[in-house]
């Protein structure tokens, strides 16, 4: 009896630190049920006919097939750009890397939208749509495909690149906490409301990315500017544009805080806590005296928001919400923790952020592959359950009409 209660203990202890969903949240996947509000006026008057166009003369392929494709763009384009380009001063970066860069986040755009569960197909007929559950797994790519946009709007820009950059270190790495705490706020109203809207936001973010990439690239080859340099109207363009996004962050935030209540703060029920804690601790390890720590920085802290998603979006899946470890969150606050109290030599800090990247990269990918391979195993088994259902109504309706015409 002792042995099977510390085997059982042991097993519950496992389940809270490594990845897993439990049946409920599986079941739940294939039961989801939400409205669909497309809000974005970019959506609306841009990328919807564009979709629509494309769709019509595209071929079919497998639903989730350009979604999964348009993703791994997306990260192609950032292990690009970071190779090309990893002091984020575009000064390195060639002019067919900008071309080649806008093609890619172009595909990627379309692939999200002409998808047979694509955002076309979800924003437009959603009674009608068999791939309600795909907006959740599109909501746990976006939790990875948006900090990655937002770092490449940064190599764009230029942070303290030679004091050219738009942004000084901690100014960007403040732009990129403010975005992505304005998708999980997006989230959680969309969970506490059950309906879930469009962002122009977000939206816009695509076609700014697409469009930033060519003129990049148009101003260095017409313009007689060296590549990655920008004339000074362009640079107060852009100085508008990253303004206006800012105020719309403050504006947004603090309207989704009247949703958001004190029950929902001192339980475990939010995802923006944990969220703010980490990443104040984030903060104190940016220096301009080691501006290499930063691309590091943001990219664990990519990690450990993709993964506080993913939960939050397990958890929207059942009734009863679990509490798990964020093994990445409390890997990442500790040795914050301690660089902030001085544990960390100035000459190591590189190589431990870089190292706590790393780790957290490798556990993310895991954690995510075991989630995806439940969830498709779980979709599968229901197409399969449906399909062989259809047949065994056909056969029956053909075995009936086949009886009263031999009578």
């Amino acid at each position: 009896m002792l042995h099977s209660r510390s085997a059982s203990h042991l097993k519950d202890h496992a389940s809270s630190l490594f990845p897993s969903a439990s049946e409920e949240q599986l079941d739940g996947f294939l039961h989801i049920k939400y409205e669909m509000l497309d809000t974005s006026p970019i959506s609306h008057f841009i990328l919807r006919p564009y979709w629509r166009v494309v769709s019509s003369r595209m071929p079919n392929f497998p639903p989730g097939i350009l979604i999964f494709s348009g993703l791994s763009i997306i990260i192609l384009n950032v292990v690009i750009l970071t190779f090309c380009d990893p002091a984020f001063d575009s000064h390195t970066v060639p002019v067919g890397i900008w071309l080649l860069c806008g093609v890619f986040h172009w595909v990627s755009l379309t692939c999200a939208g002409v998808d047979a569960a694509g955002r076309l197909t979800r924003r437009e007929d959603l009674s009608q749509s068999a791939y309600l559950s795909m907006e959740y797994i599109d909501q746990a790519m976006d939790s990875v495909s948006i900090p990655i946009k937002i770092i490449c709007l940064f190599h764009l820009t230029g942070v303290n690149a030679n004091k050219t950059g738009l942004f000084s270190h901690h100014t960007a790495f403040l732009f990129f906490l403010c975005i992505l705490g304005l998708s999980l706020c997006r989230q959680w109203r969309n969970y506490n409301t059950g309906i879930f809207r469009s962002s122009a936001l977000f939206d816009g973010l695509d076609v700014g990315l697409c469009v930033g990439f060519f003129l990049k690239a148009l101003t260095a080859i017409y313009s007689g500017y060296a590549p990655g340099d920008l004339p000074e109207w362009m640079h107060t363009i852009l100085a508008t544009m990253i303004l206006g996004l800012m105020v719309y962050i403050i504006r947004t935030t603090f309207r989704l805080a009247g949703d958001i209540s004190l029950s929902d703060i001192v339980t475990n029920r939010t995802p923006v806590i944990p969220f703010i804690v980490i990443s104040a601790v984030q903060y104190f390890w940016l220096s301009p005296d080691y501006p290499a720590v930063f691309p590091y920085i943001c990219w664990s802290t990519t990690v450990v928001y993709s993964h506080i998603v993913s939960r939050w979006i397990l958890n929207q899946m059942s009734d009863k919400p679990e509490t798990q470890w964020n093994v990445m969150g409390v890997l990442v606050l500790l040795t914050g923790i301690l660089h902030m109290c001085g544990y960390i030599p100035p000459d190591l800090r590189v190589r431990c952020a870089a190292a706590v990247c790393i780790v957290c990269t490798v556990w993310q990918t895991i954690y995510g592959i075991c989630i995806l391979n439940a969830l498709l195993y779980r979709v599968l088994l229901a197409i399969f359950e449906a399909f062989f259902r259809h047949a065994a109504t056909w056969m029956v309706s053909l075995f009936g009409k086949t009886t009263k015409s031999a009578k």
